[in-house]
């Protein structure tokens, strides 16, 4: 990772070539805590102060050449797009509220085809969705636990 004056710069993604079918067996816990800061530069649709914070995992496999780079700046602004063509398999969840107990989940990949071949995985959660917006509540907070592919 690095930063451009306050903005981030990253690339996501790990060297992969096999196919799992899911994630599973992840556990998480998530507080969530009203929105405290919307980013000003770039409004979301839908997203105000004070409404709650909503946790995000997603796990994508991928044919890209690299990792997959991502930056916030808003005038060279890259970010993971769920519609890109190098996506073989994608899944997610979102956390719409706070869970306070250990909660077990399960991803099921999506597969988009099963002839390209995998080169990078990227597996990402975060505690504010909207956080690459600079956008999320403060002290929200989100805990994982046991994450295991599975291969079928």
């Amino acid at each position: 990772m690095e930063t451009l004056g306050s903005d981030g710069l990253l690339n996501f993604g790990r060297p992969f070539t096999v196919r799992p079918t899911a994630l599973e067996e992840g556990w998480f816990r998530y507080v969530s805590t009203p929105i405290s800061t919307v980013s000003s530069d770039d409004p979301i649709e839908d997203v105000q102060l004070g409404m709650p914070d909503k946790g995000h995992i997603y796990v994508a496999v991928g044919d890209w050449d690299s990792p997959v780079r991502i930056c916030t700046r808003k005038s060279d602004r890259e970010l993971f797009d769920i519609n890109n063509e190098h996506i073989i398999a994608y899944q997610e969840i979102v956390i719409e509220e706070t869970v306070t107990q250990w909660a077990q989940f399960r991803l099921n990949f999506d597969y988009r085809s099963f002839t390209r071949k995998p080169t990078y995985l990227i597996i990402v959660a975060t505690v504010s969705k909207y956080g690459d917006y600079f956008t999320g509540g403060t002290g929200s907070t989100l805990w994982l636990d046991d994450f295991e592919l599975i291969y079928e």
